[in-house]
């Protein structure tokens, strides 16, 4: 990890002002390969780069696409985009609902109730530190700031990133919890939620398996199923700000800010057990656990959710909600 921090360091401390736009591809594209041959730094530290590079983005001068193009293009922006494409193609193709009317407005699109962004933003901030606070604090996992990074910018590089995440999560939400989320809703509000957070999981297996951009660690036979309901449990908090806010934004914020979360603890753990990564992250025991004590609390508070008349009618206003109810 401290190797990597290292290289990654003087990769930005190098002024790539004027240097041919091959070479700039040329030398993000080497560094991409030495984290994504790791796979307990893969997505954490992808993230995070995202961050990184912004803020040092003078040091590439013209050249600051070249890097996040190289860094991200064209594989992952591509497959991020495939629920976005799907629902297009659904409203505009199957359902002939073009122009602003009916589907378009069903996607939740609009501006959001303001009160539930703070819940949106900072809700899988908690979520996902407890579980990396339990491994530091006994033992199985250190705490450690990597090389080249300092205390005084973190927050900044942590709000970018989260910036960066949730503008990435659009094209996901759009299609899990704009399109999908509302047509299944004659299920129930929790069956819709856990189906569609079933499925939003379901969607990242050829990433895992038949590609180098995503990576689960340890034994298969138990990260995979801990991924799905990892997913399936927090679909409950995308669809329930979804729901309660009759908007896709604070889902598409919740979403970035918990893989902003995930990539920044991770880049902070130095784990001295393989049982870490059975714990933490999208794998994790302990992160399964945070996310049924959050979808739990929001159950038990709340009765903001409705559904009307039609499947796809959201009432954001209404105060009757059953979660696991028909």
């Amino acid at each position: 990890m401290a190797a990597l921090c290292d290289q990654f360091r003087q990769f930005q401390a190098q002024d790539l002002a004027g240097r041919p736009f091959r070479q700039v591809v040329e030398k993000v594209n080497r560094l991409r390969t030495l984290v994504l041959a790791d796979p307990g730094l893969a997505k954490g530290f992808q993230f995070f780069f995202a961050a990184r590079v912004t803020v040092a983005q003078h040091h590439a001068g013209d050249h600051f696409l070249a890097v996040v193009v190289a860094w991200l293009w064209p594989n992952e922006i591509l497959y991020m985009l495939t629920p976005l494409l799907a629902t297009g193609i659904m409203l505009v193709v199957v359902s002939r609902q073009r122009g602003p009317a009916n589907g378009w407005l069903e996607l939740g699109l609009h501006r959001p109730r303001p009160h539930l962004l703070g819940l949106a933003l900072f809700g899988p901030v908690v979520v996902m530190l407890l579980p990396f606070a339990i491994v530091w604090s006994i033992g199985l996992a250190g705490l450690q700031l990597p090389t080249g990074f300092t205390l005084l910018l973190l927050p900044l590089e942590f709000l970018i990133t989260i910036a960066l995440n949730s503008l990435f999560a659009i094209g996901e939400e759009i299609g899990w919890r704009g399109y999908l989320l509302p047509k299944l809703a004659g299920l129930g509000p929790g069956r819709a939620m856990l189906l569609t957070g079933f499925l939003h999981g379901l969607w990242h297996v050829p990433l895992i398996y038949l590609t180098s951009l995503y990576h689960l660690p340890g034994n298969q036979l138990i990260a995979l199923p801990m991924f799905l309901l990892v997913l399936t449990v927090a679909g409950l908090f995308y669809g329930y700000l979804r729901f309660a806010s009759g908007s896709v934004w604070p889902a598409v914020i919740a979403h970035g800010a918990t893989n902003a979360s995930l990539g920044l603890f991770a880049s902070l753990t130095v784990a001295s057990s393989p049982a870490t990564g059975y714990l933490v992250g999208e794998t994790g025991l302990l992160t399964l656990i945070s996310l049924m004590v959050l979808a739990g609390w929001l159950m038990a508070k709340s009765h903001g959710i409705s559904m009307g008349d039609s499947p796809t009618a959201i009432q954001p206003d209404a105060r009757d909600v059953h979660f696991l109810g028909s």
